[in-house]
């Protein structure tokens, strides 16, 4: 009899447990394990922090190639939780995902990235509408800050892709060096390069731009969105960070949103 009563306890314990699994995304071409080796730390500090006597939750790793897959299985309903670029952000929200941000990821110093457009201070250039027919220098193929904000910037005075010839590159020491060269008259670097009060570029214009941002859905219980707040933006562990190749996560004021908004219609008239 006891052993019955027990057994009644313990599976009605069981069945009124809430289980919940999320599928975390993530976009890389790098090789699977690599991905799975620099997030699983972050999976179990979830699994730990959405977990209690009432609740269990499973946080799945799901790694596709492009963030056009994190798009899809968010409008699909089989994704709850990614790391996106501000651009796949803005393209889920216009097509009505119901999502919102945690935070933003701190690249450099702060959670808006700066970046400059500089030309060498040995030519005659000294706007950056001057630059029409020549070379510039972008950096990574669609960085939200070092591709997307500098043609918003280049579309702001008049200029579109026709105009200049261009490269995307993603090492920016060397992009430095050909600018100083002359093989490019201008060109986009981390604001870093002109910190120094001896540098060797004039600056034509500033751009800034939010890095990577962490999205959950709308729909999640209170519970498990709270958990999945306090996790990110209170990542302090310095080797995880390391791993994860940022300096941590820290919510972001919508306005930085819509400023990047305005940039991106202005990079579209850019390439039109």
């Amino acid at each position: 009899m006891l052993r019955a009563i027990a057994f009644i306890l313990f599976t009605t314990s069981v069945f009124a447990q809430h289980y919940e699994i999320l599928n975390m995304g993530i976009a890389s071409r790098d090789r699977a394990s690599n991905v799975f080796s620099r997030y699983s730390e972050l999976t179990t500090i979830f699994n730990r922090a959405l977990s209690n006597e009432s609740i269990h939750t499973d946080v799945k790793l799901r790694i596709m190639e492009r963030e056009s897959e994190i798009t899809a299985e968010f409008e699909q309903g089989n994704l709850s939780l990614a790391v996106v670029s501000p651009v796949t952000y803005l393209i889920m929200r216009s097509r009505g995902v119901e999502i919102e941000i945690i935070g933003a990821e701190i690249r450099y110093e702060d959670v808006v990235d700066e970046a400059v457009i500089v030309t060498p201070k040995s030519v005659s250039i000294k706007r950056l509408d001057q630059i029409e027919g020549r070379s510039f220098g972008f950096g990574p193929v669609n960085d939200p800050l070092f591709d997307w904000c500098a043609r918003a910037e280049l579309s702001r005075v008049g200029l579109k892709s026709s105009d200049l010839t261009t490269k995307n590159y993603t090492d920016f020491d060397r992009l430095s060096e050909l600018i100083q060269m002359g093989r490019y008259q201008a060109g986009i670097l981390p604001k870093s390069y002109v910190d120094q009060p001896d540098h060797p570029f004039r600056v034509l214009a500033e751009c800034r731009a939010p890095y990577r941002l962490w999205v959950m859905k709308s729909d999640l219980i209170p519970f498990t969105r709270r958990g999945l707040r306090t996790s990110l933006l209170e990542l302090q562990d310095p080797r995880l960070l390391n791993r994860l190749g940022i300096q941590g996560i820290k919510e972001i004021d919508q306005s930085k949103m819509d400023d990047f908004e305005a940039a991106i219609r202005l990079a579209m008239a850019y390439t039109r």
